[in-house]
């Protein structure tokens, strides 16, 4: 297996000395960025995929590490509809409040969802925690999933 595809899965933390941007639950380290749970049960399995070096803008960031970060979040993505229910995945790139690029990996669900053709941002009930099993769970099958689709690459 190639160093980019050696998934860091214990004692894993993201922290950006620069711009102080943390991941709550960091689950895995890919090629040039770092998967962390969102603890949102509204959505779960709803991940952050944040660019390790810093940068600001992603018009900043160097082509090949730009593509190799979209490669990152397919990866991630496909981690994701292994590991929960997913009829259609979100994918948002912002920057309006932290300074460091990064992705929100958004699982939809229709059934149960009354927003489900609206943007995530749109719903009207408050993010609540993931119970502390779902949470590990999530992680765990995370985890796997992506430990099984980098051998796949």
């Amino acid at each position: 297996m190639s160093d980019w595809r050696r998934l860091k899965l214990h004692e894993l933390a993201f922290h950006c000395s620069v711009c102080g941007f943390e991941l709550w639950s960091p689950v895995a380290s890919l090629s040039v960025s770092t998967l962390g749970l969102y603890d949102d049960a509204r959505f779960p399995g709803r991940c952050l995929l944040a660019l390790d070096a810093h940068y600001e803008d992603l018009t900043e960031v160097p082509d090949s590490k730009a593509a190799a970060f979209v490669r990152d979040a397919q990866i991630a993505a496909r981690a994701i509809k292994l590991s929960v229910p997913v009829d259609r995945m979100n994918y948002a790139v912002l920057g309006n409040v932290e300074p460091h690029v990064h992705m929100h990996l958004i699982p939809r669900v229709a059934k149960g969802d009354p927003s489900f053709m609206r943007p995530p941002w749109e719903r009207r009930d408050r993010p609540r925690p993931l119970a502390p099993d779902e949470r590990r769970s999530i992680v765990s099958s995370l985890q796997a999933a992506l430990g099984a689709i980098a051998t796949d690459f």
